[in-house]
């Protein structure tokens, strides 16, 4: 499998091809409206779904997995795989904590206490 594989798209497709097949992935699996059933499934494509879409739309990230596929027909998904995943995993989680914490506070907000807080020192 391969990240053309993941948005069924041939490797000869082109950018307006990829985007369309994106987007149709995305909602089938947006982790927002899959079953609830579903959702770790649906969660992991929408991830796969997201890096074929990042790295075959970016001409230099595609002509760069492109070299790979040819070098190693096994390839299944980019090397950025486990990075991006470690990524999602921490934002994720950050999310899960300020939801705990009932922290409710936009970015505006924070931003303002912040430099209400500088001023008054």
């Amino acid at each position: 499998m391969t990240l053309y594989d993941v948005l069924c798209v041939p490797q000869s497709a082109e950018l307006g091809e990829v985007k369309k097949a994106y987007r149709e992935k995305v909602r089938i699996y947006h982790p927002d409206i899959c079953p609830a059933e579903e959702k770790e499934k649906s969660s992991k494509m929408f991830l796969l779904v997201q890096e074929a879409y990042e790295t075959l739309s970016d001409p230099m990230l595609r002509v760069d997995y492109d070299l790979k596929l040819l070098l190693n027909p096994k390839l299944l998904l980019s090397q950025r795989r486990n990075v991006k995943q470690k990524n999602w995993a921490e934002q994720i989680e950050s999310l899960r904590m300020r939801s705990r914490s009932g922290e409710r506070k936009t970015w505006g907000e924070k931003m303002r206490r912040s430099r209400e807080e500088m001023a008054a020192h």
